[in-house]
C-alpha cells in the first residue's frame, strides 16, 4: 500500500506531469480534439452580433483578380456595410503591399469616411520586434494611420492543427478580436482571471463549435455571406453588428485544420476569418475553456494513480490486466465529463500513458517476488525415474552402470508459459496438485509416443525418443508428442476444474547425435542424454518466447522426419513454417528453426496464408532486402498479430543500424536462453 501511494504521489506531481504532458503533447492534443467531437457541434446563437463576409472566387474575380484581394472590392464592401449600419468592421485581409495608387486610395478613402470603426489585421515580425522591443508589423503605413489594428496569431503544435490563439497583447499591440470586442462594447478588462492569461502564458484554447462555416452550408455556425451578395442583403442583418471580412479562397492559403476537420467532414479546413469569429463568440458568451488548477489536477491524478497501483499490485494477473483499461476508460470518461460540464481541460494522454507504465512496472515488481517464490518451489521437487523407463530398461536388458553410447535421438524440452503467474494464484498444496495434473497428462502423451522421460525440472519436462530401446522414426514421434501435448493442454484448459488454472506450454525439439546412458556417481545415477544437441533443444524451447510460437523444431528434426518416416506418417503430414536462422546462446553456427503448427490436415486457412506471406518476407530478409521485408512483416504484425513478425521487425531495425557482414546468411543471434 505504501508503494502504491509513493508511486501515485511521484507521477501526480505537477512538475512531473508537466514534463510528461509536454512529451505527449501531440497525443494530448488529439484527446482534446476527441472531446470536441464527443461534445459535438453546438447550437447556433442567433443573438451573437457577429457576421462573416467571405471574399470568395466569384466576388474577387468580379473585380478582375484574386490576389492580392482587390482593393476596390474591399472599399465597396466597407462602403456598403457602413451604409447598412455596421458598428465595427474587422478586415482579416493583410494589407502589406500596394497594388496601385488609385485602388489603394479608394480603400483608404472608404476607411476614412466610414462611420463604423474599422479594425485591420496586422502581421508581427517577431524577430525584429524582439530586437527593437516594440512591435514591428507589415501593415502599410497609409492604412495603419487611418484605422485600428490588431494581430492574429494561432499556434500549430506540429500536426497542422491550430487549436490555440494568442489573445494577450504583444509589446502593446492587441489581438484583432480583442480590439474589435473593445471597440464594440467599450469594455477594457473583460478576460476572466481563471484563464490565467499573462505574458508567460498568452495562449487560450479556442472553443470550436462545429464544422467550419461556408456560405451555402445548411448549418453554418455563424451568419455568413459572400461579398458578392452583400449589396442585396437586407440592412437588418448588418445594423449595429460586428462584420468580419476575410478570404474564403482555399488555394490562397488562409486556411486552418480544426478538431472537426476529420474524414467524416472531408477534412474541411476553417478560414482564418472564422477564427476571429470564434474568439469573439468566446468573449460575448464567456465560453472559455479553462485549464484545471495544478493543485486540483494533482488531487485527481493522485487518486487515480493510487487506486490503479493498488489494483496492479494486489489483484491477480488477469484482474490486474482488466483493471488497466477500466482505470484508463474511467479517467477518459471523467476528462470528457469535465470538458462538457465545466468547460475545463484536464490532462488525458499523460494519465493513460502513465497507467500503462505503472502497470508494467508493478507487474515487473511482482515477477521479481514470484521468481524467488518459484525458485523455492522448484528446489523442492525431486527427480524420479519413471516406472515405464524401468520397464524399458528391463526389457532391453540395458546394464545399470555408469557410461553411455553415442546415438541419434530426438530431444524434447517443454516449459509452462507464465508459470509464475499460475503459481501466484495458488497456495503450495494447490500448486502441487496443479503440477501433478500437468506432469501426469504430459507424461502420458510422452509415453504414448514411445518417448523416455528424462526428468522434471521445476515446471519443465525433458524427454527423448530413440533410447533406451531403438525407435526408427523418433523425429516423427517427437513431433507427434509435441502436437498431442498441446492438444492435451487445450483439453485441460477447456474444462479446467477446481485444481487447474488455464495456461500454455512451450516446446522445443531437436534431433542430433548425443551421448545416452547412466550419468552420476557410484551410489546414485540418472539415465539421461548429454551433448550439444540437448542444449539446442533447450534453447529452442526458450526461443518460443521471442517468436511467440508454441512448438519450435530444428532443421535437423525435419530432415530426420523426411529420411525416416513412420508407417503412416512422413514429413509432409506436418504443417510448419520457417521462422529464421538463429544462433542460440553459447553456439556459433546458425540453425534454421521452424514453427510446428499442427498436422497438415488440421492447419487453418489463416495459418496457410500466414506461412506463405511470412516465408516470402523471410526470403527478402535473407537477401538483405530489409525495406521490403520490413513492409511485409509490418503488415503481418497488423493483420495477424504475429509475434514472430514483430520480432523480425526488431532484427531489421538492428541490422539497419548495424549492417551485417558481406558473408551474412540471414542468421539472428539470440542473446537470451
Amino acid at each position: 500500500m505504501l508503494l502504491a501511494l509513493t508511486l501515485a504521489i511521484l507521477f501526480a506531481l505537477p512538475d512531473f506531469s508537466a514534463i510528461g504532458s509536454f512529451l505527449l503533447r501531440r497525443f494530448e492534443n488529439r484527446t482534446i480534439d476527441s472531446r470536441f467531437l464527443i461534445r459535438s457541434a453546438e447550437a447556433v446563437d442567433d443573438r451573437l452580433p457577429v457576421v462573416i463576409v467571405f471574399i470568395d472566387n466569384e466576388s474577387a474575380l468580379a473585380h478582375g483578380y484574386r490576389s492580392p484581394t482587390p482593393r476596390t472590392l474591399l472599399a465597396d464592401t466597407i462602403n456598403v456595410l457602413d451604409a447598412k449600419g455596421a458598428k465595427v468592421i474587422g478586415v482579416d485581409v493583410l494589407l502589406d503591399r500596394s497594388y496601385n495608387e488609385k485602388e489603394d486610395a479608394m480603400l483608404e478613402s472608404a476607411i476614412v469616411n466610414s462611420e463604423a470603426e474599422i479594425v485591420l489585421v496586422d502581421q508581427i515580425n517577431e524577430a525584429e520586434s524582439e530586437k527593437k522591443n516594440e512591435p514591428v508589423t507589415s501593415l502599410l503605413p497609409r492604412f495603419a494611420k487611418v484605422a485600428s489594428r490588431g494581430f492574429s496569431i494561432s499556434r500549430n503544435d506540429g500536426d497542422d492543427y491550430h487549436r490555440w490563439a494568442r489573445i494577450y497583447p504583444y509589446k502593446g499591440l492587441e489581438d484583432i478580436a480583442v480590439a474589435i470586442y473593445k471597440s464594440y462594447t467599450g469594455k477594457i478588462d473583460f478576460l476572466p482571471e481563471r484563464l490565467a492569461i499573462d505574458e508567460q502564458n498568452p495562449w487560450v484554447l479556442l472553443n470550436f463549435c462545429g464544422t467550419p462555416s461556408r456560405v451555402y452550408s445548411e448549418n453554418p455556425h455563424f451568419m455568413v455571406f459572400s461579398a458578392s451578395e452583400v449589396r442585396d442583403i437586407p440592412k437588418i442583418f448588418f445594423k449595429d453588428k460586428i462584420i468580419l471580412i476575410g478570404s474564403a479562397i482555399e488555394d490562397l492559403g488562409d486556411i486552418f485544420l480544426t478538431p472537426f476537420s476529420i474524414r467524416k467532414n472531408d477534412y474541411m479546413p476553417m478560414f482564418g476569418v472564422e477564427l476571429q469569429a470564434l474568439r469573439l463568440k468566446m468573449f460575448f458568451q464567456n465560453a472559455y475553456l479553462y485549464p484545471v488548477k495544478n493543485s486540483r489536477q494533482f488531487g485527481y491524478l493522485l487518486f487515480l494513480f493510487f487506486i490503479a497501483c493498488t489494483g496492479f499490485l494486489f489483484f491477480r494477473p488477469v484482474a490486474a490486466l482488466i483493471w488497466l483499461p477500466v482505470c484508463a476508460l474511467t479517467w477518459s470518461f471523467i476528462s470528457v465529463y469535465i470538458f462538457i460540464k465545466f468547460q475545463a481541460i484536464v490532462l488525458a494522454a499523460y494519465p493513460v500513458a502513465t497507467l500503462l507504465f505503472l502497470f508494467i512496472f508493478c507487474q515487473w515488481l511482482i515477477r521479481i517476488t514470484e521468481r524467488k517464490y518459484a525458485s523455492f518451489l522448484k528446489s523442492s521437487f525431486q527427480r524420479y525415474i519413471s516406472p515405464v523407463l524401468v520397464e524399458q530398461l528391463a526389457k532391453s536388458r540395458l546394464p545399470l552402470s555408469l557410461g553411455g553410447e553415442k546415438k541419434n535421438l530426438t530431444i524434447l524440452f517443454s516449459d509452462l508459459k507464465d508459470f509464475s503467474s499460475v503459481a501466484e494464484q495458488m497456495d503450495s498444496e494447490q500448486l502441487m496438485q496443479f503440477l501433478h495434473i500437468y506432469f501426469d497428462e504430459m507424461t502420458k502423451v510422452l509415453f504414448q509416443e514411445k518417448g523416455t522421460l528424462d526428468k522434471y525440472i521445476g515446471d519443465a519436462i525433458m524427454g527423448f525418443f530413440g533410447a533406451p530401446t531403438p525407435l526408427y522414426a523418433h523425429a516423427i514421434h517427437g513431433c507427434c508428442a509435441a502436437i498431442n501435448m498441446q492438444k492435451a493442454m487445450d483439453a485441460l484448459n477447456k474444462d479446467p476444474g477446481d485444481k487447474w488454472v488455464p495456461t500454455r506450454v512451450r516446446i522445443g525439439i531437436n534431433t542430433a547425435d548425443v551421448i545416452v546412458g547412466n550419468c552420476g556417481s557410484a551410489t546414485r545415477f540418472n539415465y539421461t542424454v548429454i551433448g550439444d544437441g540437448v542444449n539446442l533443444a533447450s534453447r529452442l524451447e526458450g526461443a518460443n518466447k521471442m517468436f511467440g510460437s508454441k512448438i519450435l523444431v530444428s532443421e535437423f528434426t525435419l530432415k530426420s522426419m523426411a529420411e525416416n518416416p513412420a508407417e503412416n506418417l512422413g514429413a509432409s503430414n506436418f504443417f510448419t513454417r520457417e521462422l529464421g536462422r538463429v544462433v542460440v546462446k553459447g553456439k556459433a553456427r546458425p540453425v534454421a528453426v521452424f514453427e510446428l503448427f499442427d498436422f497438415y490436415e488440421s492447419a487453418t486457412d489463416e495459418q496457410r496464408v500466414l506461412k506463405v506471406k511470412y516465408e516470402n518476407a523471410l526470403k527478402d530478409f535473407y537477401e538483405k532486402n530489409f525495406d521490403a521485408a520490413k513492409q511485409a512483416f509490418e503488415k503481418l504484425a497488423i493483420d495477424f498479430k504475429d509475434q514472430a513478425s514483430i520480432f523480425m521487425l526488431k532484427q531489421i531495425e538492428f541490422f539497419k543500424k548495424q549492417p551485417p557482414e558481406d558473408d551474412w546468411k540471414g542468421e539472428i543471434i539470440l542473446l537470451s536462453k
